[in-house]
């Protein structure tokens, strides 16, 4: 359960660190440092951005939740300090789990329901138990099909309809595999246009995110669903 790990609400300076190191360690250091280039410009324009906002489009309240549990148990939310929870607050959401004590766990239902979030994130992947069968999926090899039938299924959990982000269709997927690696600034990008479309309306997240593999890991086949709204 790739939940389990934590990384820092620093994410420009882990990712390109790790990367520098490995481009020496590689021979690889011009890739590396175009690799960086990319990163931190993609970052710094989305945060310049933001901050340039009134404050009357920031603080959308957002749940999030990796669905590794499957629709009847809650999976986990993520507070300000980690993965998907760090992300949220660089973009100014209101998370509802951004105060939460542990840097990850799963928040009630009550909570969720009462807090009425207007956006939701469904964080998917390719989960090592399969027992449960109603896991979200997202990332390589998942086809667009599955991922949005799972997807539909989450809305459809009890008191949800109720929720101003079912009632608007503001429910999106994401692949919770893809922050183990460079390519996550794309993301960071994708939730910054669902939540600011106009600001961002030029930015094309999965379309980064295809250059990106294209660029960098042109051996790789590139196939799967990433990043999603619900239809």
């Amino acid at each position: 359960d790739w939940s389990s790990d934590v990384c820092s609400s620093d994410l420009t300076v882990n990712h390109t660190l790790s990367t520098e190191i490995l481009g020496k360690l590689l021979g690889r250091e011009r890739i590396a440092e175009a690799q960086n280039k990319t990163y931190k410009e993609a970052l710094d324009h989305v945060y310049s951005t933001i901050v340039k906002l009134p404050d009357d489009q920031v603080g959308t309240k957002v749940y999030m939740e990796t669905a590794s549990k499957g629709l009847a148990r809650y999976g986990n939310s993520y507070n300000k300090d980690v993965l998907w929870g760090a992300i949220l607050k660089n973009i100014k959401a209101a998370n509802l789990a951004e105060n939460s004590p542990q840097p990850y766990m799963a928040l009630d239902k009550e909570y969720v329901i009462s807090q009425n979030p207007k956006v939701i994130f469904i964080g998917g992947g390719i989960w090592r138990n399969k027992s449960e069968g109603d896991q979200m999926r997202m990332g390589f090899t998942v086809p667009e099909s599955q991922a949005q039938e799972r997807l539909a299924n989450f809305t459809k959990r009890p008191g949800w309809n109720m929720l101003d982000a079912v009632k608007e269709n503001r429910i999106y997927g994401v692949d919770h595999g893809s922050l183990r690696n460079m390519a996550d600034y794309t993301f960071t990008q994708y939730m910054a246009k669902v939540l600011y479309p106009e600001a961002f309306k030029d930015i094309d997240p999965v379309g980064n995110l295809n250059n990106y593999y294209k660029t960098y890991l042109p051996e790789l086949k590139y196939d799967g669903t990433f990043m999603i709204h619900l239809n």
